[in-house]
């Protein structure tokens, strides 16, 4: 299966990469990327690497390249974006131009009866309700809210093609800190091999669940 990944250079992206490269299921990777990988992931053969410079234009030879990719998984954002207007380009306008393009040109070209897989890695203290009353983090929690309110609507809208899964992790904790084992059960909690690996299965099998809490990414990856 072809699928294409962003945010290849993050934390969570980067565990995904490396999780997507180790399974047979998948034998081609396409990384969208703003800047190179390292040379030792770019030797993998199954692994190609496109660096955008505008995520809000696809080309005809990008297109070209995505040609028979299955699904996509969207880590790609900014925690901390310099002001407004770079947060919601980044975070909301990227994946939601991503997903519209991707069901447009991409879904097409399946076999007939399957639709185009979208994954998104949110945040377990994203709000929907773009009304409600927040204590902190305003901005980015209602922005997360409102790119999963567009998502689960454009799934809706192109539901013969798209299929659209949400992932919502809470404090992603590395493989190998010794806290995990403490912080897991006492608090919102994911380990990053862990959620690379259910993100990597909803790619390739969907979820009967459109959303994933972070306990149901632990209870996935149990």
């Amino acid at each position: 299966m072809k699928v294409i990944l962003t945010g290849a250079t993050g934390f969570i992206g980067s565990g995904v990469l490396h999780h997507c490269l180790s399974n047979p299921s998948i034998t081609s990777l396409i990384a969208l990327s703003r800047r190179p990988l390292p040379e030792a992931v770019t030797r993998n053969p199954n692994l190609k690497v496109i660096i955008l410079e505008d995520f809000l234009s696809y080309t005809d030879t990008t297109l070209q390249e995505l040609s028979g990719a299955e699904a996509c998984i969207w880590s790609m954002g900014i925690a901390l974006p310099p002001d407004i207007e770079t947060g919601r380009k980044v975070n909301l306008d990227y994946p939601m131009v991503a997903a519209d393009i991707f069901a447009t040109s991409l879904a097409p070209q399946l076999e007939k009866g399957k639709r185009f897989r979208f994954v998104y890695v949110s945040g377990t203290l994203a709000v929907r309700d773009q009304e409600e009353k927040l204590w902190f983090g305003q901005e980015g929690r209602r922005l997360r809210g409102e790119v999963e309110n567009r998502l689960i609507e454009l799934a809706k809208q192109k539901k013969d093609v798209l299929e659209t899964y949400i992932a919502r992790p809470g404090f992603v904790l590395s493989k190998g800190n010794f806290m995990a084992k403490i912080f897991m059960g006492v608090s919102r909690c994911n380990r990053v091999d862990e959620l690379a690996a259910v993100m990597t299965d909803m790619a390739l099998n969907g979820s009967k669940e459109q959303i994933m809490e972070y306990y149901d990414l632990n209870q996935a990856a149990a």
